[in-house]
């Protein structure tokens, strides 16, 4: 279920999610979840709190990640018997990728479950800053990791939220003093009731919330709500009101830490990582959205210096103070390291169509709109439809990064698996959009960009559907360096088609990517054709101007006392001069509105000539006929 004050637009706004019952049997989350939906649709509008939380925030909430294990039986609505693990036995808790044990580790079959693969797919198409997954069998808020003792890098701030919640729920529990009071890992961590550390409680391989702080660059809570795992009904609402305040207030979270959008010259969204330098590891930086640019970093409160890079932009360092409870804005203009094209504006008379041109090093794309995404035409001569009023173009260039890698991934090699990798050399920072693989069936593989240690930089979960060549998204930012690796960290129950040495050529090379070698000398391991994403400029507007024609017009009056006086009244259109020709072969004027003073009784052919700088002239006569009495 999605929440939000407007649920069809795409807003920048952080997104939170919480999740109950992937243990079927540890349910107390699953009513408490509705509850929470029923309490939050019910209150807005009408309570202030519920209207700052809805209206700052994209809510997703799932009550029940394992219906098979909890209700066991296709078309069952009768909660009797429920089981941990889901129809296929398997405890989805286990059943993620995992930075430490590998894919899916003690999973059935070796395989993702459909629960598993829904979750991370729908996860993948979103962007969670923070969320709570809710078990029971316990009363405790844990916190990564669960795989490693070692410390996360936001280990304060885990601690610090981890805190608020147990707080919170012990101070709204009078009736059951004992209620999320139990400490686990003191004193390896300070003191603090109802909140551990997860490994140092025990260690658990293949966990969603490892899944989503390592691979997602999210962070995730796992919050055990109750000792018994499946309660009585009349204690539901005693689980509720311990929580409410609880769960409202860790909503609000997502709203706090430093936050901001990432855009370039033109105000277009930036995808860029935002880093602490000597601070992040384990992929705890985060990125900011293609779509909207937003980012969004959880923080305790400090001073950091923080780092905003991206391929093709100058990289910036900002300090970046933080408040607990509070949001820091930190809104960031990326400076191209292209050059913004040259390009002229034009003009022209009433309607029609000009050409525009512009010169840059690389392709010239030209956009109707400046935030447009595909252009309206591509070249360094743009000849414009036709155009009534004034209008203004956008024109960018961007430097075009070829492919680079083997791109024949069917001939010359066979299926292999296990950790492969290609070495290869970058002489600038650059984006990896995409590579292509051939799989001889469906799986999962774990890919790592890593460095000439073998050490990760950056790692991707890929889900593989069905066999067959076909491209898989990374959008690796690759950096500066020699004998980087692009390794098959893990690979499962498939097979990825590799070239043998006598049909590869390296180096392979676009000129910021060298494809030098592979793991094994002269094999090409696994990933063909990668597209390497353009660098691009700022976009440069450029305005036509449309001007109007003048219209040369006026009307008269002659003086009744017939003295040969005429008033002229110019009612001329989009003029700024003007040139009078009386036609009596001596006066002229340059007044708007003249009066005249013929010297005869004659027909006159009075010419108007109105004038713009933009669009020349207009020229109308008209007879006037005058009378002058004699004496």
């Amino acid at each position: 279920l999605k929440i939000s004050d407007n649920v069809s637009i795409n807003e920048a706004e952080p997104e939170f999610m919480y999740n109950s019952s992937m243990h079927g049997d540890e349910i107390a989350g699953y009513p408490v979840m509705i509850r929470l939906i029923d309490y939050l649709l019910s209150n807005y509008g009408s309570d202030t709190e519920v209207d700052n939380i809805v209206n700052s925030t994209v809510i997703y909430i799932n009550p029940l990640a394992n219906p098979d294990g909890t209700y066991r039986a296709a078309g069952n609505d009768i909660i009797s018997n429920p089981i941990r693990a889901n129809s296929s036995n398997q405890d989805l808790n286990r059943n993620y990728p995992d930075n430490v044990a590998g894919l899916h580790y003690s999973s059935v079959g070796n395989v993702y479950e459909i629960e598993t693969e829904s979750f991370m797919k729908f996860e993948l198409a979103h962007d969670i800053v923070l969320g709570g997954n809710f078990h029971g069998g316990t009363e405790v808020v844990n916190y990564p990791y669960d795989n490693t003792t070692t410390k996360h890098a936001d280990h304060d701030y885990y601690e610090y939220i981890s805190n608020e919640y147990a707080v919170n729920a012990q101070t709204d529990s009078p009736g059951d003093p004992t209620y999320m009071t139990i400490e686990y890992d003191y004193p390896e961590n300070p003191a603090s009731p109802g909140v551990t550390q997860g490994a140092i409680w025990y260690q658990v391989y293949g966990g969603r919330q490892d899944y989503m702080n390592f691979y997602r660059h999210s962070k995730e809570l796992t919050i055990e709500l109750s000792d018994v795992k499946w309660i009585n009904g009349t204690e539901l609402p005693n689980m509720w009101n311990y929580n409410k305040q609880a769960l409202l207030d860790l909503i609000k979270q997502a709203n706090y830490g430093f936050q901001g959008v990432i855009s370039d010259e033109s105000g277009n969204p930036v995808v860029a990582k935002i880093s602490i330098s000597g601070r992040d590891a384990l992929n705890s930086w985060v990125t900011s959205n293609e779509d909207l640019g937003d980012y969004y970093r959880l923080i305790e409160t400090g001073t950091y210096n923080v780092t905003y890079e991206a391929p093709g932009y100058v990289a910036q360092n900002i300090n970046v103070t933080v408040t607990n409870g509070a949001k820091t804005i930190q809104n960031v203009t990326m400076i191209a390291t292209t050059v913004t094209p040259s390009a002229s504006d034009d003009s022209l008379c009433d309607s029609g169509s000009v050409a525009l041109t512009a010169t840059g090093s690389g392709i010239l794309n030209w956009y109707a709109n400046i935030d447009d995404t595909t252009p309206t035409y591509t070249g360094a001569t743009f000849n414009t439809p036709t155009i009534n009023s004034t209008t203004t173009y956008y024109v960018e260039d961007a430097i075009a990064k070829a492919n680079v890698g083997d791109a024949n991934n069917n001939t010359g090699g066979g299926y292999l698996d296990g950790l492969r990798y290609l070495i290869f050399d970058c002489t600038e920072v650059v984006n990896l959009k995409e590579v292509t693989i051939n799989a001889d069936g469906p799986g999962e593989i774990e890919i790592q960009l890593q460095n000439s240690a073998g050490n990760m930089l950056d790692s991707r979960a890929i889900i593989i559907d069905a066999a067959g060549v076909q491209t898989i998204p990374l959008d690796f930012v690759i950096p500066v360096g020699t004998d980087l690796r692009l390794a098959s960290y893990e690979i499962s129950t498939v097979n990825l088609y590799r070239t043998l040495p006598a049909n590869t050529s390296f180096p392979y090379t676009n000129g910021s990517i060298t494809i030098k070698d592979g793991s094994a000398a002269n094999y090409y391991y696994f990933f063909y054709d990668w597209v390497i994403e353009d660098f691009k400029s700022a976009r440069k507007a450029v305005t036509v101007t449309v001007n109007p024609s003048p219209t040369a017009n006026f009307t008269y009056v002659v003086n009744p006392a017939n003295n040969g006086e005429v008033t002229f009244t110019n009612t001329s259109g989009d003029a700024t001069s003007y040139s009078w020709d009386f036609g009596d072969a001596a006066g002229t004027s340059t007044n708007a509105s003249p009066i005249y003073t013929f010297a005869s009784t004659v027909d006159y052919n009075v010419e108007l000539t109105s004038t713009n700088i933009e669009c020349g002239d207009d020229i109308t006569m008209i007879q006037v006929s005058v009378t002058v009495d004699t004496l």
